[in-house]
């Protein structure tokens, strides 16, 4: 706004510095004779260039000051928003129909920007290791009795002893998180559409287990990196393979199994809300397992299940890691 104004201050100055040069050309009239006519014609368009600018600059100084104002005080108010709906929903336990879309969309904008903050870290020379704290965390994230679990397959191609490694640990993690190749392989349709939603979670840690091949498939050769992708281009540590095109894109808008609402900036107190979204649908289920992995620092990405795993079947895949 004061560019705005600056502005103004500049054309009127120049205006009254041309009044009074036109003054003075009023008391010579020889000097628009001959070359000093045209000379004087290209110096008067020149102003009126000149004020035609500095004009545009002012308009768009100030329309942009403006926008910057109006934008900044629906940014605010869209906040706010948030952070009540968070409140409402902290109170009753139970998020709404009608509240999923504003709380939804603000979960994925703040994870997509955590998980682009892990690709860039990613060390290409360093192992992946998942350690203590990140799997009992996991576990602990997905203990609620409102997660819908189900047997969900990790799937290796092309890999050496870093891949087959990490894949292990992968596994015996989703095992003591109730994802094991024992658990359910369908579920029903729950009867209620609900999500339970809680700020306090805890729950007892199974000792690490042995690890072990089973419960990963391997099929050589498989190499789902797109061609053109180039070797100094970040990978994450795993990838989604999901059988719904609009989960993969981002573009659904069935509730993932698992979500954190992260309270906004505006809010002094802080803190997260886990929300549960019981299910029978395995493409939410493993998006829901994604945010818990983004949550405790592992990066993801995702796939198509066509040529991974059989139609309407979701999970996971270990890439071969770039070096």
């Amino acid at each position: 706004m004061l560019a705005s104004i600056g502005g103004e201050i500049v054309f009127l100055g120049l205006w009254l510095e041309k009044e009074a040069d036109e003054d003075e050309i009023k008391v010579h009239l020889s000097n628009f004779l001959g070359d000093n006519r045209l000379a004087k014609l290209k110096q008067k368009w020149g102003w009126r260039i000149l004020m035609a600018g500095i004009l545009a600059e002012v308009v768009f100084g100030a329309g942009l000051a403006a926008l910057d104002v109006w934008a900044n005080a629906n940014h605010k108010k869209h906040e706010q928003t948030i952070e009540n709906t968070l409140n409402e929903v902290l109170a009753t336990g139970i998020l709404k129909t009608n509240q999923i879309p504003l709380l939804l969309s603000n979960q994925q904008e703040q994870f997509q920007a955590l998980n682009n903050k892990l690709l860039e870290v990613i060390n290409a020379r360093a192992p992946r290791r998942i350690n203590l704290d990140q799997r009992n965390n996991f576990i602990v994230l997905l203990s609620d009795s409102h997660v819908s679990k189900i047997a969900l397959p990790v799937v290796v191609g092309n890999n050496d002893s870093e891949t087959e490694n990490y894949a292990e640990q992968f596994r015996e993690m989703l095992n003591a998180a109730g994802f094991g190749m024992d658990a359910p392989q369908i579920l029903p349709q729950p009867q209620q559409d609900i999500i339970f939603v809680t700020n306090q979670i805890a729950a007892a840690v199974p000792p690490l287990g042995e690890y072990s091949t089973q419960g990963i498939r391997y099929i050589p050769g498989l190499f789902p990196r797109p061609a053109e992708q180039k070797q100094t281009q970040k990978e994450p540590d795993i990838f989604a393979v999901l059988s719904d095109a609009n989960f993969i894109s981002g573009k659904t808008t069935n509730p993932a199994a698992f979500m954190i609402f992260k309270a906004t900036p505006n809010n002094p107190s802080g803190g997260e809300l886990f929300a549960y979204h019981p299910t029978s649908d395995p493409n939410a289920i493993v998006v829901g397992i994604c945010t818990a992995l983004i949550k405790e620092g592992i990066s993801v990405g995702f796939l198509s299940s066509k040529g991974i795993l059989p139609d309407g079947q979701a999970g996971f895949f270990i890439p071969q890691k770039l070096y």
